[in-house]
Formats: C-alpha cells, sequence, structure tokens
C-alpha cells in the first residue's frame, strides 16, 4: 500500500531538507512526496533540484510549482497527483519533520489492521533550529452526537489536530471539501452534519516546528485562521442551541485546563440557535479588540449582521462573469485585499448590505451555485433565504 506524503511550501529553503531527509530515512518505502512550491522567492526550488539529482534515484519525489494561491490550494493541486486508490495520504509540511524511521510502517500495519477512516496523534515540538521544545496532547477524539455542540462550543477551534494519515478515498472527498475547500476541521461536515470514524493511536507521527515565521503566528494567517472558525460557528448555529453559552464555555475551558475535558458534555438543543447575535459578538471579542472589529470589512459587516438581525430582502441582478468565487482556500487572497483596500466591488457592497442587515436575498436562479458559495464563504449561510427566480 502506497502513502501519498502531501508537502506544500513557501520560501522554507532553509528547513525543507530535513523535512524531506525525514522520509527517506523511513523503514517503509513504498512512498510518493509531492511538493507543491506555492510561488515560493527564495532557493526553495533550486534546493528540491539539487536534492532530486542527489537522493532521489527511485524518483519519489514530484516537485510542481504554482503562483502564490496559499497552502489549502497547494494542497487541492497536490491531490491532482494522486493515483492509487488503495493508498493512504498525509500531510507534512516543509518545515516539520516525520517524528522518527518508523512512523510510515506503524501507520501502514494499523491502517490494514483496523477500520478507521483516519488516525491521529501527539505531536512533539522543536524549536527553529530543530531541538525538542514540547509536547502537544491531543485530546481524545469522541465518535458521539454532542462533540458537534462541544465543537460549537469551544469557538470553532478544531478540538482535534489538522493532520493525520487518511484512507485516500476518505481524503480526496470528506476531508477535501471539510478542511482544503472550506477550511474546517476535516473531521466534520457542515452538510451533512456528520463525522469522521477516526482513532487517537500511541506513537506521533511528526515533529511540529515552533518559530516566529509559523503561518498562525502573523496576522494575515491569524486572520485566515479564524475565519475558517467563524464560518464553522456560524453554520453549527443553524442546527444547535447552547443556552448559557458564555457559562459553559467557561465551564469547558476549566475541564480543559485540570485536564478532564473528556467528561465534560455541553447541554444543548438540537435546534437553529437562539442567541446567535450573543455567540457572534462573544466570539469575535475573544479575538478582536472592538477597533479591530470596526475597522474590518469583513469582521465588521459578520459583527452587525448577527448583531442586528434585520428582516429586509436585497435583490442581486447579476453576478459578474469574471468575479471570483472565494472559498475557505481562498481566504489569504480575499484577507489581503481587504487589507490592502483592494477588494472586488461586488463583495464591498455585499458587506456592506451584511452591515446594515438582511434575512432574504432574491437571485436568479442562474446564479445559484455562485450565490450559495458566496453566502457560505461569508458566514451567513442558513441565516438567509435565498429565493430564486426564472
Amino acid at each position: 500500500m502506497k502513502i501519498y506524503i502531501l508537502m506544500p511550501t513557501y520560501n522554507d529553503s532553509s528547513t525543507i531538507v530535513y523535512s524531506l531527509d525525514s522520509i527517506l530515512s523511513q523503514n517503509y518505502k513504498n512512498y510518493e512526496i509531492i511538493i507543491v512550491d506555492d510561488g515560493s522567492t527564495d532557493d526553495t526550488k533550486k534546493v528540491i533540484n539539487n536534492y532530486k539529482k542527489k537522493y532521489d534515484k527511485d524518483n519519489k519525489i514530484k516537485y510542481i510549482y504554482q503562483e502564490n494561491k496559499d497552502q489549502l490550494n497547494a494542497l487541492k493541486t497536490a491531490c491532482n497527483y494522486i493515483k492509487e486508490k488503495n493508498s493512504l495520504v498525509y500531510i507534512l509540511h516543509s518545515d516539520d519533520l516525520l517524528d522518527n524511521p518508523d512512523v510510515l510502517k506503524k501507520a501502514i500495519n494499523y491502517m490494514k489492521n483496523n477500520n478507521y477512516d483516519a488516525i491521529i496523534s501527539n505531536v512533539d515540538t522543536i524549536d527553529g533550529n530543530g531541538n525538542l521544545s514540547g509536547k502537544i496532547k491531543i485530546n481524545k477524539y469522541i465518535n458521539k452526537k454532542y462533540i458537534m455542540p462541544l465543537q460549537l462550543l469551544w469557538l470553532g477551534r478544531n478540538l482535534y489536530i489538522d493532520f493525520g494519515f487518511f484512507r485516500t478515498n476518505i481524503f480526496l472527498n470528506q476531508v477535501y471539501n471539510n478542511y482544503l475547500t472550506w477550511n474546517g476541521p476535516f473531521w466534520l461536515d457542515l452538510d451533512s452534519k456528520s463525522i469522521l470514524n477516526v482513532k487517537n493511536v500511541d506513537f506521533n507521527f511528526f515533529k511540529y516546528r515552533v518559530f516566529e515565521e509559523n503561518y498562525i503566528n502573523n496576522d494575515l494567517g491569524k486572520l485566515c485562521v479564524i475565519n475558517g472558525e467563524i464560518r464553522v460557528v456560524t453554520r453549527l448555529l443553524n442546527y444547535y442551541y447552547i443556552p448559557f453559552y458564555k457559562v459553559q464555555f467557561y465551564m469547558y475551558r476549566l475541564f480543559n485546563k485540570i485536564k478532564i475535558n473528556k467528561l465534560f458534555k455541553p447541554f444543548y438543543f438540537n435546534k437553529e440557535a437562539k442567541n446567535k447575535k450573543e455567540v457572534i459578538k462573544f466570539f469575535l471579542r475573544k479575538r478582536f479588540t472592538d477597533i479591530e472589529i470596526t475597522n474590518n470589512l469583513y469582521l465588521n459587516a459578520i459583527d452587525n449582521f448577527y448583531s442586528k438581525n434585520t428582516s429586509r430582502t436585497i435583490v442581486i441582478d447579476e453576478i459578474p462573469d469574471d468575479l471570483p468565487i472565494y472559498l475557505g482556500s481562498d481566504l489569504r487572497t480575499f484577507n489581503k485585499k481587504i487589507i490592502e483596500n483592494k477588494l472586488e466591488e461586488f463583495y464591498v457592497n455585499f458587506l456592506n448590505e451584511m452591515q446594515i442587515g438582511f434575512d432574504k436575498i432574491i437571485i436568479n436562479e442562474k446564479y445559484k451555485e455562485k450565490i450559495t458559495n458566496i453566502v457560505k464563504f461569508l458566514s451567513i449561510y442558513g441565516s438567509v433565504e435565498i429565493v430564486f427566480k426564472k
């Protein structure tokens, strides 16, 4: 059984060799490395080509270069090169390392002998010099109905981890949609309200490099991550009502702090939330100041849309043919355009309408797919009625 190791990279010429070394030193050799260079401006391409010439005698490394589209789109590109269906998929970033030479062998053996969609593990952390710096204990995966309300209670933050070993059919379908396309937890399908069959294992997969240049440790990267969490929260609010949300949030945080979080079960109802306004307000202000919210067109639109809860209809005559339809994987491009005041006029107008508030959109049926993705992307899906006219 082959393992496809997907490696998105951007300006990691100083670390990618160590990542590749950790793969080539594996005792299990039936793997293929698919590197997608997301528009690097350093020596990444040269470093990889030199590495291939020197060490890749069996042609196990495939290198693809694309213009900068961000890491989720780089991973989507990599999916085009997965050919064997009876295989596994693993994501390894180009500044991280496989934990030890037996990782692939252990993963293959476990997945051959157990019927899970994916497996996850704890993580060792390393510093910029590759020295061990700590450990991250991943929550035990719970395949219960209350886990989705718990995900809502935890402000949309992934209860587990983004990375694991996946069966290829699961990765190319559920994980592709849930994580790569919409930037949500890989295990959670927000359309079908279903979760994957996942298992924690007792061997670590990788060493996570923590240093200032990490994607999440810059303002733009942080905003992209949080935008994904906003989408998760707003979608789950359509399905679950958690009364006393703030009280239950702080209770769960306490359970986490004293390491008994597996005992916590949220009190909730299986119906649309009555407290969307309060939850969204709490969510935004746990992450941003009032000034930061006001100064960001998107955050301000979300804040006003849910706080005003306005009964109003807007009519959209057309969606321009050349308008980019943003998905969760495009958050970096979208956020960068907002920061640089370069966002397309259609989106500026739409966000301004959100600040006023509305609960119904009337639009021609030929724009059904586009408007559905737009309201999903802007985190108001389920809170507005879309009426299609012929």
